[in-house]
């Protein structure tokens, strides 16, 4: 405890650059699996992993985040949860397999049945290696699970390459998914020394099975939030949109894995242990939403308008026609940090149960969105998944603030300042596209220049003004304070996160897009 800000520090600090290794990675991966595969490949595992996802969401019933979530754990309670989830996973992935058929005859097309059998094996491998991380994120063991992240990402991109350079197809995107969790869970074996022993009735889990069981009924209904677009769009207007509108939102939403990951993975075992100290918790949480919504929304807004040259530098000039898909989706990534932030809240206060009530809630409206959206196809789709995020944005806040010692305004607060900034670089940087910049080829280094000027706007913005240029400071001193170990001023030295890195819903493969924060 007395070292918490400290470790916080430290772990943000490993994540932001273990992260920027990842982000890098992951984009060549998208880069180069683009140009070797065409979008009914991707249509085929975007929809197998959009209907399976939700079984990998409950791989391990929840209960490695009860692990971390809470206070004091010994020996015997993790050795029982783990073979909990060894068996349940087992289950899942039993099921998964079974479903294989039934899935190939709703989309017409037995590439999903052989897909989908190929992924059932991945939630027991999962499975099997989740309460290791869940120990090592709780001691904050980041180097550890930094290094199980980066080298598990990276041998799943060399076996994905291989695979499509041989003419795999779509096999290239299951052998990065299968070998990503091989890879994970083999090294969190080898760097965790933790051993279970033998289960026991009288370990005194309940309360953690609880709480796991009610994390998982949160994971499976956000699952269907996020992914059940891609499922409309590929039963209604086919396997190649659903590509399409699939890698529309994995390219918007890309550049926040380098940011949702580091700032993301240090939060909640810190926050969960500030839960009797109202006035640290509530310092800590402001300073990181601040930093997250300044460092995202001028990302949204910039790739809103250079998207063509985005969809072109990243997938190829082929992908173009994806781009008015790519714009529709952008305002749920503008507004979906909202339910990122309040992610942090349920989890860290262990309230797990009333996450679920609002993923629940959110829910209906979302699907109602989709079925009246997939009249007009693919961007339909899009359109009303923004709408609705939209809509729920303050909701969201509001009822995920009560769980906790935080005000709504805590939130908004640190939110409408680099949302009006944001939108008004965007604005600038507009009319210097039309009107000032010529056209830059390649599209690349265009495209890498309008970011230097955008940033050169947002920051301007920030300084032309007392309080924006206060604000400004307090900013870059918290980013110095990752990278100086030193933390920020005014209560408790930050660190962030929605669940614990390495332990997301998905495997390690980039199958899942349920660690993005959206819906």
């Amino acid at each position: 405890m007395s070292d918490i800000a400290r470790r916080s520090v430290r772990g943000g600090a490993l994540s932001v650059g273990t992260q920027a290794a990842r982000f890098l990675l992951n984009l060549a991966s998208t880069m180069v699996l683009a140009r070797l595969l065409d979008a009914k490949d991707f249509g085929v595992v975007a929809v197998a992993a959009a209907s399976i996802g939700v079984f990998g969401l409950v791989k391990d019933a929840g209960l490695a985040s009860a692990t971390i979530q809470q206070p004091v754990v010994d020996h015997r309670q993790v050795s029982t949860l783990f073979w909990a989830t060894a068996a349940f996973s087992a289950t899942v992935s039993l099921v998964v397999a079974a479903l294989a058929p039934v899935l190939a005859w709703f989309y017409g097309d037995s590439r999903v049945r052989d897909v989908v059998l190929a992924l059932s094996a991945v939630p027991l491998i999962d499975g099997l290696g989740m309460q290791h991380l869940a120990i090592m994120t709780r001691r904050m063991e980041f180097p550890r699970i930094s290094a199980i992240d980066a080298v598990a990402m990276l041998a799943a991109f060399v076996a994905a390459v291989a695979v499509a350079r041989r003419g795999g197809g779509y096999w290239a995107l299951v052998a990065q998914e299968v070998v990503g969790a091989i890879v994970g869970t083999l090294l969190a074996w080898a760097l965790c020394r933790w051993r279970p022993g033998a289960p026991s009735r009288a370990a005194g889990v309940g309360r953690m099975v609880r709480f796991g069981l009610n994390q998982s009924g949160v994971r499976v209904l956000s699952h269907l939030t996020n992914n059940l677009d891609t499922v409309v769009v590929g039963r209604f207007s086919g396997l190649q949109r659903a590509g399409i509108y699939d890698r529309a939102f994995r390219v918007l939403t890309l550049p926040f894995q380098l940011l949702t990951g580091p700032l993301g993975s240090v939060v909640v075992p810190a926050l969960s242990r500030l839960q009797g100290d109202p006035s640290r918790y509530r310092s800590f949480y402001r300073q990181w939403v601040r930093l997250i919504y300044a460092l995202s929304m001028p990302l949204v807004v910039f790739l809103f308008v250079d998207a063509k040259p985005a969809v072109i530098a990243v997938l190829g000039a082929r992908w173009a026609g994806m781009v008015p898909i790519y714009r529709a989706l952008a305002p749920a990534a503008f507004f979906g940090r909202v339910s990122f932030v309040a992610g942090w809240l349920f989890t860290s206060t262990g309230r797990a149960d009333r996450h679920l009530r609002w993923v629940a809630l959110s829910f209906v409206p979302m699907l109602v969105g989709y079925a009246i959206g997939v009249r007009w196809g693919a961007f339909g789709v899009a359109v009303a998944h923004s709408l609705v995020s939209v809509l729920l944005w303050y909701p969201g806040i509001s009822f995920g603030c009560r769980a906790a010692p935080v005000e709504p305004r805590d939130v908004t607060e640190q939110m409408w300042l680099p949302g009006i900034l944001s939108v008004v670089a965007g604005g600038v940087l507009h009319l210097l596209l039309l009107h000032v910049l010529p056209k830059i080829r390649p599209l690349t280094v265009g495209l890498v220049v309008h970011a230097f000027i955008y940033a050169a706007i947002y920051l301007a913005l920030w300084a032309s003004f007392p309080a924006g240029r206060r604000a400004l400071r307090e900013l870059f001193e918290q980013v110095l304070s990752l990278r100086g170990g030193v933390g920020p001023t005014g209560g408790a030295r930050p660190a962030p996160g929605d669940d614990a890195p390495g332990l997301q819903a998905g495997s390690r493969g980039r199958l899942d897009r349920d660690d993005v924060g959206e819906g």
